[in-house]
């Protein structure tokens, strides 16, 4: 028979099957380590309970925060700018009020949605260019006196 001469391996410390004979060490006590990703998760609960919140509100409130939009933003700052060179000054007052006028009607439910919409889409349309003509400013001032005395055509 041959014998083997290979000289015994030595144990990893903890190793049960290191030398025959032996039982082992007891296992090296191993740091327990904090959960990654506590942070990451808490921080996604926050952000999601706080879109869920801001989506209830604008749902809820979201024709008087349109209004107020228009109302603070796009009549007395958006409007004034895109007014040409040659439309009088008069003019140009007297559309200002009707908007502010209209929009404090429509805050105060006086104004269907329809009719809301229609107008907000026609001062958009306007504005998409940056460039109010006369022919759309005078159909705005229109739009304040009729969309708030007949209904929109379905």
């Amino acid at each position: 028979m041959a014998v083997d001469k290979t000289p015994p391996r030595t144990p990893r410390p903890g190793d049960p099957f290191g030398q025959p004979g032996l039982t082992g060490a007891a296992p090296a006590r191993t740091k327990v380590q904090k959960k990654k990703g506590r942070r990451f998760f808490i921080g996604l609960l926050v952000v999601g309970t706080l879109m869920t919140i801001a989506s209830l509100l604008f749902t809820s409130g979201g024709r008087q925060v349109t209004v107020w939009e228009f109302e603070q933003v796009v009549i007395p700052r958006s409007i004034p700018e895109a007014l040409p060179l040659d439309y009088p000054d008069e003019q140009a007052r007297t559309l200002i009020r009707a908007l502010k006028a209209y929009f404090k009607l429509a805050g105060t439910d006086a104004v269907t949605d329809d009719q809301l919409a229609l107008m907000m889409n026609r001062i958009s349309i306007g504005l998409s260019d940056h460039v109010l003509s006369i022919e759309e400013l005078d159909m705005l001032l229109e739009s304040t006196r009729t969309l708030r005395t007949q209904p929109v055509a379905p």
